[in-house]
């Protein structure tokens, strides 16, 4: 296996997973009542934070 040099500059300070539900929301413009539906298809997302920077990184 081939190893790689990682840049200084994106090294990450600290990684975390979180799991993102798949969810809408509707407001209604007359009462101003929200409306939040939970749907199926959640992902796993992965953020990295840097020195820095941050990004997020997502898959299904």
């Amino acid at each position: 296996m081939v190893e790689y040099a990682w840049p200084e500059a994106l090294r990450p300070t600290r990684l975390t997973f979180y799991l993102q539900h798949n969810t809408t929301r509707f407001v209604s413009p007359i009462t101003r009542q929200a409306q939040v539906l939970r749907r199926e298809g959640a992902r796993w997302v992965a953020r990295r934070i840097s020195g820095s920077s941050s990004l997020s990184l997502g898959s299904r």
